[in-house]
């Protein structure tokens, strides 16, 4: 018997390890799913009557990303970090690391129950509330 014949095995599948630690915990979050969540941080700032300068960063990235065709945010991360303002990066790094963003954490413990949904009416938006 030839030692290639002992020692051949089925060649094996690993699953696709992550490139940073803290990828585990966002690995299959991509970016219309983050862009859903900053869309709701910009409705909770301007429901709480926040300057509008406050919420506008937040819409810019969850519009870009909601055009990025679902790239994973990690990658985006460490591709295009230079086009989010800092307190975005702030909620990405959050949501990399955690997998939840304390900032919207925040945000829906201080809104009063039921306003959220009230923006759900036609016709009712953040101004008029």
């Amino acid at each position: 018997m030839r030692c290639e014949e002992v020692h051949t095995h089925p060649p094996t599948t690993h699953p696709a390890r992550p490139k940073h630690p803290t990828d585990r915990y966002i690995q299959g979050v991509d970016s219309k799913a983050v862009a859903h969540l900053l869309h709701e941080i910009v409705a909770l700032l301007e429901l709480q009557g926040e300057d509008p300068t406050v919420p506008a960063p937040f819409a810019d990235a969850a519009r870009s990303l909601a055009a990025s065709e679902g790239q994973p945010i990690a990658e985006l991360l460490r591709r295009d970090r230079r086009r989010f303002a800092p307190e975005v990066i702030e909620v990405l790094e959050d949501l990399k690391a955690t997998g939840e963003s304390t900032l919207l954490d925040r945000l829906r413990e201080s809104t009063p129950e039921g306003l959220f949904e009230m923006l759900r009416v036609p016709g009712l938006g953040p101004s008029r509330i």
